[in-house]
Parts: C-alpha cells; sequence; structure tokens
C-alpha cells in the first residue's frame, strides 16, 4: 500500500527528475531559415545562431545592418577559421557554445533564464560586459576569446578595410610587366 509518506517521497523524486531534465537539455530556439539552410564544416546549426547573436551584441549591428547576407558572411568566415584552428582550440570554443546552449549553461554563466533569442541586444550585451568584468577568470577568458575571434573575422573581410583606412595587405611577388 502506498502511504503518504512514500507517496511525498516519489513525488519529490519526480519533481527532482523533471527539473533536472529541464535543466540540460537544449534551448527551444527557433533557427533561422538562412541558416538552416546552409551546410556547417565545424559549427552546428545552434552554434552558428549563438555566435550570430554574439556577433550582432560586439559589432553593434542593427537589423537594418546585420541582413542575412551580413550574418552569413561573418559566420561562415567563422567557420571557416575553425577548421584552421588547432583541434584542442576548436574542441574548447565548440564545448563553450554547447555548454551555453543548455538552460544550465544559460544560468550559470549568463544568470538568465529565458532563451538566448529571447533576450534584447542589451541584456545580451550586459552579459558580455559581466564576462569582461567578472572576477571568475574561466567567464574573462571566454568573453577575451570570443572578441578575439569576432574581431579577427571582422578585421579580415576586405568589406571593413575602407572604414578603418587600411588599403590592404602588401602585395608579394614580382608586379605584372
Amino acid at each position: 500500500m502506498l502511504s503518504r509518506r512514500k507517496l511525498f517521497k516519489y513525488t519529490l523524486i519526480a519533481g527532482g527528475l523533471v527539473s533536472v531534465g529541464f535543466l540540460v537539455k537544449d534551448s527551444d530556439k527557433q533557427i533561422p531559415q538562412f541558416l538552416a539552410q546552409y551546410e556547417w564544416q565545424n559549427l552546428s546549426q545552434a552554434e552558428a545562431f549563438l555566435l550570430l547573436l554574439f556577433v550582432r551584441v560586439m559589432h553593434d549591428y542593427s537589423d537594418e545592418v546585420m541582413t542575412e547576407q551580413t550574418a552569413l558572411a561573418q559566420l561562415t568566415q567563422i567557420d571557416k577559421l575553425l577548421g584552421v584552428l588547432t583541434v584542442s582550440q576548436r574542441d574548447e570554443l565548440l564545448m563553450l557554445l554547447n555548454i551555453l546552449e543548455t538552460n544550465l549553461g544559460r544560468l550559470l554563466l549568463a544568470k538568465r533564464w529565458q532563451d538566448w533569442d529571447e533576450l534584447k541586444l542589451s541584456q545580451l550585451n550586459s552579459v558580455l560586459d559581466e564576462w569582461r568584468g567578472s572576477s571568475i577568470q574561466l567567464l574573462n577568458t571566454t568573453y577575451t576569446g570570443l572578441k578575439e575571434l569576432l574581431q579577427g573575422v571582422w578585421y579580415a573581410d576586405s568589406e571593413h578595410w575602407s572604414a578603418i583606412g587600411y588599403p590592404g595587405p602588401p602585395q608579394i611577388g614580382r608586379p605584372d610587366v
């Protein structure tokens, strides 16, 4: 016979299991169609989407500036760059993105309940500011790594060179005669 004590115990266990299941599952975000259609070499669709959000914040892109074409150009460069990183560097970055995709990872590292795509740009910016100024070295490293990755991709794009007065890399070799 089921006593009240056993019923209470089983209810607590079931509630705990449901809570743990919620925390470790991936976020339920809607991946934009243009990201879902692209064949990523090193990123998953969810990782590309998360990086897209960070690109928008770090480069201060508005909806008008961050077109699908601009987003895809930035993300494909990141995807290609991941292919030339060392295996350990690539694995660390992808592991970080996978952790951030889970509800528990987002809660622990970003202190946010909402899915990433539900956060406003100002809230995403606050997350990055918290990581940059955190006393936890892992969060500082996360911020610095993302910043360097995204800046490297931005500066590598020849379309941005005129904005910073860079004529382009020097031509090496013999000039055409």
